[in-house]
Formats: C-alpha cells, structure tokens, sequence
C-alpha cells in the first residue's frame, strides 16, 4: 500500500509556565476575622465570669452546710454547742495584766475533728491543756511566723469569692463567724446570749434556743477585714482579749455608722 501523509496533531502537553494559582485572604478580611473573634470573645468573657462567681458561691454555701453539720455533730457528741472561743482551764491568770492572752481558741479549734482535720486538731490540743500559757505567741509581734497549726489555711473556712491576701506570717482567716449573740465580745465578759458562748464546751444546748432553732442563726458569711494600726501578728479576729471595742475609733465602727444614720433610719452617704 502507498504510505499515507496523512499528518496526525503533536501530542498537547499541559503548560506549568504560569503554576497553580491559590487565593489568599486580603488585610482587609483578615481584620474583619479579628474584629468578629474579638466581639466573641467580649460577649463569652462576662458569661464565663459569671459562670465561675457562681461556681465560687455555691462552694461558699457547701463550706456553710458543712460547718453547720461539723456544729450539729460536735453537739451530738459533746451535748453542748462549741464555744465562741474557749479557755480551757475557764480561770482569768494574774500574771497575765494585759489579758491579751485568753480565749484565743475559736470555735473552729473545735470543729475541726469533724471536718476530716483531725491531725490538725492534734497539732493544736497540746496547747488546750496544760499549766503553760497555750498561746503565749500568739499576739507576739516579734515571732517572725506562725507556728504550722495556727497558720494553716482550710479550704472550708474559706469563701473564695473573697479575694482578699493575707500575709504569710498572718493567722490563718475565715469567712465563716458564729452567732454569739448581741453582748460585748471581750473576755472579761462571761455573759453570753448567743448559741456560742465561753468555755471549753460551751454552755448552750438546743434545749436552750428559746426562739426556736429554725428561727435562730447558726453561723454567717463575712469579709475578712483588715484592722489597720495593729501589727499583723495581733490580728486574731474574735480573739477577743480586748474585742471589738478595739475598732470604736475606726471608720467602721457602730458610732460612725449611727452618725450616717436619716431621720427616717436610712443611710446617708458617707465620706
């Protein structure tokens, strides 16, 4: 057969001159993306606050539920509430003037056995007995810290809504007061009107609520404050030698409230 010069097309062979082309994002629509994150994150930010506050406020409220029930147990074995502060031996020592030295012991020292803090408690009860003073370093400005048990921070004694700092070498705060009632916390003061009274035990039982204990407080919910003027190793709230009427000068005391006081028993504002 005669040959063809029938002619076939090259092949056609894809170009790479060019490459691949890839869109990128532009300054404008990379702003735009962080503009949107940024609104995102300002309105979840408040939501996760809240959603932590809440969180802290209901460990508060278990920290209450758990003293109340250390406070209900302490009475089945003991028949009597703890003390507001105790001196076990229940006698004034004259050599003591200044009395700053009694009824240092409040009454979360006895709660702590049923609180799971039993090793604590024992740290601490070598200072209830004896004829020593117990607590002969613990208004001593001197001491450059506290001895372990008295310096030792309880998560249940703590709400941790309150943010405030303590000092290392501070004494160990709290939140969480009892009910002693309406009399003059000192020491020099063995009155008492309130579920939580003086003495080793304490004096008052349910039987002794006249109002009732659905209509009585138990404890309650505070802000650890600071007393200014006073050394931090002197600061033992509630430890009461000399008591509340430290603060009668202080900003914060009744006198200055009532001066603040409207005719019609509302609160002005104060400086």
């Amino acid at each position: 057969m005669p040959a063809s010069n029938t002619t076939h097309p090259p092949f056609l062979v894809p170009s790479n001159r060019g490459g691949s082309h890839r869109r990128g994002f532009t300054l404008v629509e990379l702003l735009v993306v962080i503009a949107i994150i940024g609104v995102m994150v300002g309105l979840l930010l408040p939501a996760v606050q809240a959603a932590r506050e809440a969180a802290r406020r209901m460990t508060c409220s278990n920290n209450l539920k758990q003293l109340a029930l250390a406070v209900h147990n302490h009475h089945d074995t003991y028949k009597m509430f703890p003390p507001s502060m105790s001196d076990p031996r229940w006698q004034r020592r004259a050599a003591m003037t200044t009395g700053f030295r009694w009824d240092r012991l409040s009454y979360m020292t006895h709660l702590l056995p049923f609180i799971e803090q039993q090793p604590l408690f024992e740290q601490i009860e070598p200072f209830m007995v004896g004829g020593g003073v117990p607590w002969a370093f613990m208004d001593n400005s001197t001491t450059p810290a506290r001895p372990g048990p008295f310096s030792e921070r309880i998560a249940a004694f703590r709400c941790p809504s309150d943010t405030v700092q303590i000092a290392p070498n501070d004494v160990a705060p709290t939140n969480y007061h009892c009910n002693r009632g309406d009399i003059h916390l000192d020491s020099n003061n063995w009155e008492w009107r309130g579920a939580f009274s003086n003495g080793l035990r304490g004096q008052c039982d349910f039987g002794k609520i006249k109002d009732g204990t659905a209509n009585t407080a138990m404890l309650g919910e505070v802000v650890i404050g600071r007393q200014t003027g006073v050394p931090a190793q002197q600061r033992i709230k509630g430890g009461v030698a000399t008591g509340v009427n430290i603060m009668i000068g202080g900003p914060f005391s009744p006198a200055v409230c009532m001066a603040v006081r409207g005719p019609d028993n509302t609160l002005a504002n104060a400086p």
